[in-house]
């Protein structure tokens, strides 16, 4: 889970990075049904052949949120979330959707006791 740990605490470390996450989160979510439109008009459509293959990947993933080195994609077949690190060898995370804006919520909390 070391790559999770990354992502909450150096890519959501402010609640205005964590209400955008689950903003961004929740409307894919609500608006599953329309996901290829949302694909291709906000995150620049699904990955090609090519990053498939070189992330050992089948199915239709787009990436949702990119830094240096972490990149969170989330799968259309199953809606799981796939969040990766290039520069580490830490296990790529893979969780559902809903869980992803579960963990959010709760660290939203968590950094709310801190303010």
């Amino acid at each position: 889970m070391e790559n999770l740990s990354l992502l909450l605490n150096w890519n959501y470390l402010t609640i205005e990075k964590i209400d955008n996450a689950l903003n961004k989160l929740q409307n894919i979510k609500n608006n599953w049904t329309d996901i290829d439109n949302i694909a291709n008009n906000l995150y620049g459509g699904y990955w090609d052949f090519q990053t498939l293959a070189d992330n050992n990947v089948t199915g239709d993933w787009f990436t949702i949120d990119q830094w240096e080195d972490l990149d969170v994609s989330i799968c259309k077949s199953n809606q799981n979330i796939y969040i990766n690190n290039d520069l580490i060898c830490a296990p790529i995370v893979e969780l559902s959707l809903t869980d992803l804006i579960n963990i959010l919520e709760q660290w939203k909390q968590i950094q709310l006791s801190y303010t």
